[in-house]
């Protein structure tokens, strides 16, 4: 009987200790299923490897997980890593360098068998729809067997979506270095793109990398991606994010990425790309439908004497296709060096944004810097390229300094827009220089600023923007543009723009301000100034400080008021025309209302046999019960071999309103033309009248020897003048034996011509 209870006491407690155990292994085997707290490679595990196989099998658990990956740690691969594991907001995962030293280093494996247009591709780190992952200080490098295609590596990143409902979101790749190789340049098959890519985010499966996916929820994205501080090189295109092309309103479409942050502390280093053969454009970074994308602060050069300049389409920054989206470009500093003929160069280009939807597109405080184009012939070269029409566009505070061409007839375009923007276009504030170094001799055209489009209603400001360091090593014969605009906005303005101390060795067309736009409501030239001077030392050709010819509304207003077109020299002689404001904009009556007001243009001598016109305008009208008028401008100091004109009105103007030319002063205007006419004030206006009062002219000389003609005002053909309280005194014509050679005021024809009060000696 005793024995019998022994026994079953014995067994009561067997059993209940075997209760406990089982639930303590329970508990440790439910724990083993998801990974959590700070792991160590070595020591955890063995390798990198290892931890993320084990990372795939087991998920991460509360709180997340960090590897900590020992600095100085070197990991040669078999086959790629894959990250199948995904993070949440509170439990993420974390690769980092562990300790202080050099960032752990792995290299690829050896013997890829895809290219940029194979379905399966070859990459060194891939991580296929995870979510809350970040990947710090860790370098990625292509192993040094893999010599020949197609043995190299197309990605050193890969983010790639596992389904539709399932992509890369909220990864953070920062501080590590990628380090590729070069040769694999050859043309990706879409959406897969061109050669090797330091970070690869693609619209595809890891197993189709040439198959578009079908995006099926917001989920499907690869969206909130940060890439910041990494030093990407060796490849043929830096940082690569290529969406899913959607349709409004883009909720499939990746959102928010960024390259570079918002701080110079964050941004990226790509370097030494492309030059790997001239099969495939290279860029540096290159994106295809992203939704308020940012790439700033990185900086980008193609070959800071560890590369090879790149002889086919070359790229820093390459925006495509985002339908309305909106971009933000800002703050990079960018080095292009290319090896191209005939192919384009675009430092910085935008096609993002077209169809406008209230967007914005921003081009901002980037410096465009040292670089060269020294083998170009007919190629073409953008410093900010962009073709969207967004809602809104600006593409200010950019400099450009010490690039150089050797064109011999491919144009340069520094700022250019050809999109059809419907709201506001800001190109403000930009500073630019040009040099061509090398060709013999270049007829190339040359943009500074470039608005080829818009829309009737379009605001445009072209305010503010510096003009300096021009050269042309050998003449160049081509056109030069500053300031180019043919667009017909709503609105237009061109204020405080400045050439600086410019010398330009060009015989070619010389525009500081282009204009050849239909004024819808109102045109401002205001404020804009040739600061210290303005020397051609070619043959002069023809010269327009301002130019516009072009149809504006009648009820338009132009007010041209505060522009300064001084010390400008012409060292050369040439048969170039002069014109300081040219207008003959506005030749549908009735004409818009035109105001010339405290304008300057003193200090030139222009040596060329073709004519000078200071101001010339025509079809002066009215608005808002208003006429033209032109008043208290200074001309002085002028000289020139041909005819000259300091103010030049034509016989076309409001037949309702009188036209007002008051209180100008026209001073030491001197040509020395051996049959040149020189005038002081030469007026054709049409009726109603023209009233002529208050206005200074005074030494103005004719040199010639034959049959020059000097008058201190001219008045021609045109009905009801009033000229009144006018100074003309000391017109000269010294050597000339003709007939009427000097005359203070001419009266050429006119039914009424009132003249009183005017002192003429």
């Amino acid at each position: 009987m005793q024995i019998q209870v022994f026994y079953k006491q014995q067994n009561w407690i067997a059993r209940v200790v075997f209760t406990i155990l089982s639930l303590l292994l329970f508990h440790i085997s439910g724990n083993a299923q998801a990974l959590t707290g700070t792991k160590t490679i070595p020591g955890t595990y063995s390798s990198l490897s290892a931890a993320i196989a084990d990372l795939n099998t087991n998920g991460v658990g509360n709180g997340g997980v960090v590897f900590n990956i020992t600095s100085g740690y070197t990991e040669t691969l078999t086959a790629p890593l894959s990250v199948t594991a995904t993070g949440t907001f509170a439990n993420t995962i974390t690769f980092q360098k562990s300790g202080s030293g050099s960032n752990p280093v792995i290299t690829s494996y050896i013997n890829g068998a895809g290219t940029p247009a194979s379905a399966t591709i070859d990459g060194i780190w891939t991580l296929v729809g995870c979510d809350y992952i970040t990947i710090d200080g860790i370098n990625l490098i292509e192993n040094t067997a893999n010599t020949i295609n197609p043995a190299t590596m197309e990605y050193g990143f890969g983010l790639f979506k596992a389904s539709g409902n399932n992509g890369c979101q909220n990864i953070t790749i920062k501080n590590s270095t990628i380090t590729l190789n070069r040769i694999n340049n050859a043309s990706g098959t879409a959406p897969m793109v061109d050669g090797s890519v330091g970070i690869l985010s693609i619209n595809a499966i890891p197993s189709a990398a040439t198959t578009t996916l079908t995006v099926a929820s917001s989920a499907g994205t690869n969206s909130n991606n940060k890439f910041y501080t990494n030093t990407i090189q060796n490849c043929n295109i830096g940082i690569a994010l290529i969406g899913y092309a959607d349709a409004a309103p883009f909720l499939l479409a990746d959102q928010n990425n960024d390259i570079g942050g918002a701080a110079l502390s964050t941004g990226n280093t790509i370097k030494n790309y492309g030059g790997g053969g001239i099969t495939s454009p290279a860029a540096a970074v290159r994106t295809l439908a992203q939704y308020g994308l940012n790439v700033s602060y990185n900086t980008i050069n193609n070959n800071d004497g560890g590369g090879i300049n790149h002889g086919t389409t070359l790229r820093g920054i390459y925006l495509n296709t985002a339908v309305s989206a909106s971009e933000t470009i800002s703050y990079n500093t960018i080095t292009l060096n290319s090896a191209v003929t005939t192919s384009q160069v675009s430092v910085i280009e935008n096609v993002a944004g077209a169809t406008a939807l209230n967007n914005t597109v921003s081009i901002n405080n980037n410096t465009i810097q040292n670089c060269t184009n020294a083998t170009t012939t007919t190629g073409t070269w953008y410093g900010i390229y962009t073709t969207a029409a967004a809602t809104n566009l600006n593409v200010t505070n950019n400099t450009f300094t010490n690039n150089t061409t050797a064109s011999t007839s491919g144009a340069s375009y520094y700022i250019y827009n050809s999109g059809a923007v419907a709201g506001t276009i800001n190109l403000n504030n930009n500073n630019i220089a040009h040099s061509n170094i090398g060709a013999t001799a270049p007829s190339a055209t040359i943009y500074s600023i470039y608005n080829g489009s818009g829309t009737t209603a379009t605001v445009l400001n072209i305010n503010n923007n510096t003009f300096s360091n021009y050269s042309f090593t050998n003449t160049n014969t081509g056109t030069t543009y500053f300031i180019y605009n043919i667009n017909s906005s709503f609105n237009s303005t061109f204020n405080a723009n400045n050439f600086n101390n410019l010398s330009i060795n060009s015989s070619g067309a010389l525009y500081l301000i282009y204009n050849s736009s239909s004024t819808q409501s109102a045109l401002t030239v205001t404020n804009n100034t040739i600061t210290t001077g303005f020397t051609r030392t070619a043959a002069a050709g023809t010269m327009y400080c301002y130019y516009a010819g072009s149809s504006s509304l009648p009820n338009s207003t132009q007010i041209f008021s505060g522009n300064n077109f001084s010390n400008i020299t012409a060292t050369t002689s040439g048969t170039g025309t002069f014109y300081g404001i040219y207008t003959s904009d506005g030749a549908t009556s009735p004409y818009p209302r035109k105001q010339f007001f405290n304008n300057t243009l003193s200090n030139i001598n222009y040596n060329t046999t073709g004519t000078f016109y200071g101001m010339y305008t025509s079809y002066l009208g009215e608005s808002g019960g208003i006429g033209s008028s032109i008043y208290n401008n200074n001309l002085n100091t002028i000289t020139t071999s041909g005819a000259l004109y300091p103010i030049y009105t034509t016989a076309t103007a409001s037949p309702n309103m009188a036209v007002n030319i008051y209180g100008n002063n026209v001073n030491t205007i001197t040509t020395s033309g051996a049959s040149s006419t020189v005038n002081g004030i030469y007026i054709a206006a049409a009726a109603p009248g023209t009233n002529v009062y208050q206005n200074k002219i005074y030494n103005i000389q004719a040199t010639g020897i034959t049959a020059g003609v000097a008058y201190g005002m001219n008045l021609i053909s045109a009905a009801n003048y009033n000229v009144y309280n006018n100074l003309i005194s000391d017109i000269k014509n010294p050597n000339t034996s003709a007939t009427n050679s000097t005359i203070g005021l001419n009266i050429n024809t006119g039914s009424t011509v009132n003249v009183y009060h005017n002192t003429i000696f």
